[in-house]
Order: C-alpha cells, then sequence, then structure tokens
C-alpha cells in the first residue's frame, strides 16, 4: 500500500488491513463499505488512481468520500505514518496507525 523508504535501495512496502480501514473511516465512507472500497484499492496497481476512483463511483459511493480518501491516500506516500498519525482518526484507527508506526521506529 505504501513505502517505507531507509537509504539507496531499501524500501519496505507495507499493506496494513487496518490502517487501510481507519483511512476508510476517515473519509466517511459507512462501515458496511469497508471490504468494497478495500477490494477495489486492491486494483490500484493494475488500474491506478484514475481507474480506482472511476469503480468507486461507479459502485455508488459519494465524490467526497472517494476525494477525501484518495487524497488521505496521497498523504501517506509522500508523508508516510507520521503525517496519518496527525490525523483526527477513530480511536481505534489512531491506536492502529500509532502501533504500527512505533513498530517501524524501534525497528529503524
Amino acid at each position: 500500500m505504501f513505502s517505507l523508504s531507509w537509504g539507496k535501495g531499501f524500501t519496505i512496502k507495507l499493506n496494513d488491513r487496518r490502517i487501510l480501514q481507519a483511512l476508510v473511516e476517515y473519509a466517511g465512507f459507512p462501515k458496511e463499505a469497508y471490504m468494497d472500497v478495500i477490494l477495489t484499492l486492491d486494483k490500484l496497481d493494475k488500474r491506478g488512481k484514475d481507474g480506482v476512483v472511476e469503480e468507486l463511483v461507479a459502485k455508488g459511493f459519494d465524490q467526497q468520500h472517494i476525494d477525501t480518501f484518495m487524497s488521505t491516500l496521497e498523504l501517506l506516500e509522500i508523508g508516510g505514518l507520521a503525517k496519518v498519525a496527525e490525523l483526527e482518526l477513530s480511536v481505534e484507527g489512531a491506536k492502529n496507525v500509532r502501533d504500527i508506526y512505533f513498530c517501524f521506529r524501534l525497528s529503524f
């Protein structure tokens, strides 16, 4: 889902459903839509961002939720977990992001 890089040629790709769930909730999607949104996002590498947005729109999701979700994903790509941890996530979502962020900080 996103990459963490240290130095030349060293990148860890992380795909954690707990983070994705927190971002889906933050974007305002209803809880029952979680799996549908995540399954659509899983096609990101094949379809690209525009393709994912197009599919979410076709499924009838609110454009504002889609825009918030996609911009939050971009924030994750640019600023990493530290930036996402600053968002006003649900209590559980924030805890999950902080837990993962803390593990990576201890590791490196």
